[in-house]
């Protein structure tokens, strides 16, 4: 809204500069058309003059002639004026003349006219520009009030808004002084969880410690079984060895069926010999079974221990990250506590003053309160009994100091209230220190 005003407000300015700059170049103007048309003016008086003189020295020419004699120059002029008067009725002008008269006047009033409406078109729009001139001053005037008004209520509102952010200042003090209690609260209860934490993670430690050595262990075990199960692939070597060997034989023994051998022995040697490869190829088969057997129990194993592996690692890293948390929490934690801390510390150091401050008002508004409620110079009521004992007196006045010590401003002499205005002044020094 101000700034709307503001902008009005200069736009106005503009226009009222603007006014200002057309306002004196029409006055300009107004006055080289009022000289112009007293230039034009002066002209006809001129033509009227000459043609005045003109009909008066035709008329005395044909006045004059029949006598046959001529004035001097010097009296020409003011004869021919007066005979233009004397002679216009007895000597009619021509047709001609009146011709050229009649149009030169025709020109003259037409441009007299001319002259009288330039002269009116300009005393209305002087008007015209006076009148917005007054009502740009007008509105000017009313915008001034109105910013005035506005700073007004302004000055309110934020005197409004002031009383409003003590109270809120003082609310969010008292907030404050909750939440530094809730975060007291809260950082022992982050201390302890981080010292849970830590037993944990000692625990975890622990088992992890444990798990390497099972870890150990069953590399050693597979390193075992794969020792064992390179003994059984040199066995199935040497029994396919055998087999090699013993096919041979059957393949000599063929031969030797071939160099007319006995066939019974041939057979039985046969005999023997498919007996000894078909208990070969069952031995190789069984070692097949058990070296597959070894070989998948011990693959299992150790993909089992590779994922519990996997699952503690995963673990260990999340409870390091869930430890870099809480130390970043606790860090802010502790960063807040300080700075509510050194909030609260400026806030009471500030609410302390003030109230000295209040109090310091107080009292010495109480003090102008009794000072002019009273007047010190007045003697006590009581009238001296004996005016020959001074040292009951100087008691009487040591009593009435006494008792004005706490009170300066009760009944006493002068000398009494003296010395209790000392005693009430140096507590308020040692108060204000």
């Amino acid at each position: 809204m101000e700034e709307q005003i503001v902008e009005d407000v200069r736009e106005i300015m503009e226009s009222v500069d603007e006014i200002k700059q057309i306002v004196p170049n029409a006055k300009g103007k107004l006055h080289q058309e009022v000289v112009q048309n007293e230039n034009l003016i002066l002209a006809i008086e001129e033509l009227k003059t000459a043609n005045a003189l003109k009909e008066a020295a035709l008329a005395y020419n044909e006045y004059y002639l029949k006598e046959k004699r001529l004035p001097s120059n010097t009296i020409f002029m003011d004869e021919a004026r007066q005979t233009y008067a004397l002679c216009q009725d007895l000597h009619p002008r021509t047709t001609s003349q009146e011709n050229e008269l009649d149009k030169e006047v025709n020109s003259l009033t037409k441009r007299e006219t001319d002259f009288a409406q330039a002269q009116n078109e300009d005393r209305k729009l002087l008007k015209s520009l006076e009148q917005d001139y007054a009502d740009l001053c007008q509105k000017e005037e009313k915008s001034k009030q109105i910013l005035e008004n506005e700073a007004m209520i302004s000055e309110r509102q934020k005197e409004s808004e002031l009383l409003v952010n003590i109270k809120t200042i003082e609310s969010e003090l008292k907030d404050s002084e909750t939440e530094d209690r809730t975060l007291q609260w809260t950082v022992a209860q982050s201390l302890s969880k981080y010292e849970e934490l830590e037993s944990r993670l000692s625990a975890k430690k622990g088992n992890n410690n444990d798990i390497h050595v099972a870890i150990e262990s069953i590399q050693e075990s597979c390193t075992a079984d794969e020792g064992s199960i390179e003994k059984l692939e040199s066995e199935i070597t040497g029994w396919e060895e055998k087999l090699i060997s013993i096919q041979g034989e059957i393949h000599s023994l063929e031969e030797c069926t071939l160099s007319e051998e006995p066939q019974e022995d041939l057979e039985e040697l046969l005999k023997e010999k498919l007996q000894s490869l078909r208990e070969i190829k069952a031995t190789k088969c069984e070692k097949k079974l058990k070296y597959k057997e070894m070989l998948e129990s011990s693959q299992s194993k150790i993909n089992l221990e590779e994922l519990q592996c996997t699952d503690l690692q995963k673990t260990v890293t999340e409870f390091k990250e869930k430890l870099e948390k809480t130390e970043n929490s606790l860090a802010e934690l502790n960063a807040e506590v300080g700075k509510l801390v050194s909030e609260n510390n400026l806030s009471l150091t500030a609410l302390e003053k003030y109230e000295l401050s209040v109090k310091y008002e107080k009292q010495k508004l109480k003090n102008t309160m009794k000072i002019e409620s009273r007047n010190i110079f007045t003697r006590p009521s009581t009238p001296v009994k004996n005016s020959h004992t001074p040292s009951r007196e100087l008691n009487s006045v040591t009593s009435t100091s006494k008792k004005s010590s706490d009170n300066w401003d009760s009944d006493g002499s002068l000398e009494a209230d003296f010395n209790a205005f000392k005693q009430r002044r140096k507590r308020l020094r040692k108060d204000n220190v």
